[in-house]
């Protein structure tokens, strides 16, 4: 009989209802496209602050962090820079121009414990140096991992 208390201690101990940590994002940005500039100076750049992200981490599943990187680079003379509003606690680095290398975008992610919606600015821009570049698209990979 003595048994009995412990493996009900053992199971009322293990069983909190697992969750996971949420992450998720609202679509892809439109189109962008650089047309118009000013005589004497850069091309305008465009920015897009259409897209969304939802982000949920439980103060058990320890500190995240969100990276950003684009599947091939950017045509010389051109840039493509991501940021992302972060949740309470957690930290921005601000726009980042983002390259084939996976970076931080939003870093110390810990205990959101209500699931957030947040911002998401994309901007690109090019300089004259750029000329005519055909339509291109870059696929932005944007990945949750351990990490402060």
């Amino acid at each position: 009989m003595r048994a009995l208390p412990i493996v009900l201690g053992l199971l009322l101990i293990s069983s909190r209802p697992a969750t996971a940590q949420t992450f998720t994002v609202s679509g892809s940005p439109a189109k962008m496209t650089i047309n118009t500039a000013v005589a004497g100076s850069q091309p305008t750049s465009v920015t897009d602050a259409a897209t969304t992200y939802k982000v949920q981490v439980r103060s058990w599943q320890g500190i995240k962090k969100i990276t950003a990187q684009i599947n091939a680079a950017m045509p010389a003379g051109t840039t493509l820079q991501l940021s992302m509003v972060p949740p309470v606690g957690a930290t921005s680095p601000g726009p980042v121009t983002l390259t084939t290398v996976a970076q931080s975008i939003v870093n110390n992610i810990a205990n959101v414990g209500t699931t957030v919606t947040l911002g998401i600015t994309y901007k690109f821009s090019a300089t004259a140096a750029a000329g005519v570049v055909s339509s291109q698209s870059r696929t932005v990979t944007l990945t949750m991992v351990v990490g402060p």
